[in-house]
């Protein structure tokens, strides 16, 4: 149980300095003038991968996106989740499940509970039980 609490512990830190390095890319960093990704989405997304930690799924794959935000992104057992975090804080979700349906849409602002049920989708089917 501790080597599993470590690992997942050392998941998230790689995943936090993930999100912090993306504070380093320069303004134009993809060469089409995107903005330097923004503090105010850097923030959002530590307190997202904050919230799948305690879910105990693995961390996401994390990109930037021109215009300042951040995409965190899932691919677990068939489902795949991606949340992209804009600078003004408005979180996209883009949901395919197992049989290639997807949904996409805007998490309501004034619902942040919804970003814990997203996550909680992609990870329905994951275990996290250690082998014997």
């Amino acid at each position: 149980m501790l080597r599993n609490l470590d690992r997942s512990q050392a998941d998230l830190l790689a995943a936090m300095n993930a999100v912090g390095d993306l504070a380093q890319l320069p303004q134009d960093w993809d060469s089409y003038g995107s903005r330097q990704i923004q503090t105010s989405a850097i923030r959002q997304a530590l307190e997202i991968l904050q919230m799948a930690n305690l879910q105990h799924i693995p961390m996401p794959f994390v990109v930037p996106v021109p215009g300042g935000g951040v995409q965190l992104e899932w691919r677990l057992e068939g489902r795949e989740l991606e949340l992209e975090v804009q600078p003004d804080r408005t979180i996209a979700y883009l949901r395919v499940d197992e049989n290639d349906i997807d949904e996409e849409g805007v998490v309501p602002k004034d619902q942040p509970s919804a970003i814990l049920e997203h996550i909680q989708w992609v990870a329905a089917q994951t275990t996290t039980e250690a082998p014997f």
